[in-house]
């Protein structure tokens, strides 16, 4: 029995009992949510097909795909449950089976040519009525009588369901938005990304592998309908305008990415953003080469061109392929347990003023630090065991996914402290 029922949140197989059957009912549930599994509502079972929002404000969308007895002996509340896209379609089709029941029933009674039957049967169960025409029968007048109670119940229903459909959409719509930008209003030092094209897909599904905090803000409905049923902040509006930016809360925000397809807005809303937020960091795309310099000069900290990027790889795969095979398996991550992550020194790090060789990262955590960029933007590749650790440094660490998680816990006391590292020894 499909239904539609918005909650903040619900614990897995248990459903407010007040609620019963009725759907279209909108509950306030104060408990966790897993979007992929189901819930238990009344003797149906209900699996959530539409999830948006972050932390305790989630919506959900419910269907139960599977019918029980007691549904299907009464076709009325049956129907009166359905979603409202499935209401709106039913009603559609009752009405078209009314017109051709009407038009081939006075074909066959009354033998009248097929747009004459036609043209009668709309204006009757239309109640209308321009009077009996001429020839009529008693027969057609019986046949008449049954198709004004079938007709005239089945555009009542039809119209019913409309409106009730608007209500619905419309309630969803607006109770979703101002749920969604509570949620959005309670990020901090979290990421935009602007355009979830292509490309936008594989960062936003990147960011959420690595649970990163962001906003998508996306100016097609369909794929921003998409983005919310899977269950993502999404924004549908122009992201070069600044009410939509901030909508998005980029005074807060620590980065923004530019995905979109166009070099002119990715250019204007690089401009916009950085003028919001000064501290922002900007990543670009740029189809064109020649917006490289563009965007740079309107304040992206990193421009990115797939064509660039993509013609230097096959170029390296085919000159370099073991040096390309390392690069691949070392950023590839879902294809070895290896990854390259960046680790920031903070300035409660124990680390601060102490060279390498004094760290062990090496010899306990079983992390290579390939690089340290320092905070005036210098880089320092392969650094020796004699460089010394500053404050704000990155050290670019290469390592396991679990070692590096307790890389930045023991170099940064400020997150879930890790007193000593685990030797190979113990």
């Amino acid at each position: 029995m499909p239904a539609i029922c918005l909650v903040r949140s619900i614990r897995l197989g248990r459903w407010p009992e007040h609620l019963g059957h009725a759907t279209g009912a909108f509950a306030v549930w104060e408990e966790s949510l897993d979007s992929s599994a189901s819930c238990l509502a009344g003797s149906g079972r209900y699996n959530i097909t539409r999830c948006w929002g972050l932390g305790p404000a989630v919506h959900v969308v419910f269907s139960a795909p599977r019918h029980t007895s007691e549904e299907l002996a009464f076709p009325l509340a049956y129907i009166m449950a359905m979603a409202p896209t499935k209401r709106l379609q039913l009603a559609g089709f009752a009405v078209l089976g009314v017109i051709a029941f009407g038009g081939v029933g006075f074909k066959l009674v009354m033998g009248w040519p097929w747009f004459d039957c036609f043209y009668f049967t709309v204006i009757t169960i239309t109640t209308i009525g321009y009077g009996e025409p001429a020839g009529m029968n008693q027969h057609g007048r019986y046949f008449t009588v049954i198709l004004i109670l079938v007709g005239v119940g089945t555009i009542g229903y039809a119209l019913t369901a409309a409106a009730r459909a608007v209500l619905e959409f419309e309630l969803v719509s607006a109770i979703g938005r101002r749920k969604m930008y509570k949620d959005i209003t309670k990020l901090s030092g979290h990421y935009i990304v602007c355009g979830c094209g292509r490309m936008g897909v594989r960062i936003v599904r990147e960011m959420e592998k690595r649970g990163a905090e962001f906003v998508i803000i996306e100016s097609d409905e369909g794929a921003a309908d998409r983005l919310l049923s899977q269950g993502y902040l999404v924004l549908m509006g122009d992201a070069t305008t600044d009410e939509v930016l901030k909508g998005a809360g980029i005074e807060r925000a620590r980065g923004l990415v530019c995905a979109v397809t166009s070099d002119p807005n990715n250019l204007y809303i690089t401009l916009a953003a950085r003028d919001l937020n000064k501290d922002l960091f900007i990543v670009a795309r740029a189809s064109d080469e020649a917006a490289l310099n563009r965007l740079l000069k309107a304040g992206a900290n990193k421009v990115v061109s797939p064509v660039i990027t993509g013609s230097n790889q096959m170029a390296q795969m085919l000159l370099k392929p073991a040096v390309a095979d390392f690069i691949e398996l070392a950023t590839m991550t879902d294809m070895l347990e290896l990854e390259i992550e960046q680790i920031e020194v903070r300035p409660t790090s124990p680390f601060i003023g102490r060279a390498l060789r004094e760290t062990n990262f090496r010899t306990d955590l079983d992390v290579i630090i390939i690089a340290i960029k320092r905070s005036d933007g210098e880089m320092i590749f392969n650094p020796s065991a004699d460089t010394m650790i500053k404050e704000n440094d990155a050290l670019v660490a290469l390592g396991s996914h679990t070692n590096l998680e307790m890389l930045e816990r023991y170099t940064n006391v400020g997150s879930p402290a890790v007193s000593t590292p685990p030797s190979k020894s113990s």
